[in-house]
């Protein structure tokens, strides 16, 4: 399993940014652990966005959400477009 991270997204504009991480067990069935999902947000600073959509956030805070988004369901690799 892998994840990857593009310079700008793609997201899901009016979806918060819990719901924009948590689109992959949507799509891809494959299951997040919360408690490991929380470390990460405390780790790149950004637990205190989780209710607020994409649209509301600065291009930092997108590209933070986009590394716990890459991460949140523990890959073996990381692709990172310009890391």
């Amino acid at each position: 399993m892998f994840g990857y991270a593009l310079i700008d997204g793609p997201f899901f504009e009016t979806l918060t940014v819990l719901e924009n991480i948590l689109l992959l067990e949507n799509f891809a069935g494959i299951q997040i652990d919360r408690k490991y999902l929380q470390e990460l947000l405390e780790y790149w600073e950004i637990d205190m966005l989780i209710s607020q959509t994409m649209i509301s956030l600065s291009v930092g805070q997108r590209e933070r959400v986009n590394f716990v988004r890459a991460l949140a369901h523990n890959p073996k690799v990381v692709i990172l477009d310009e890391p």
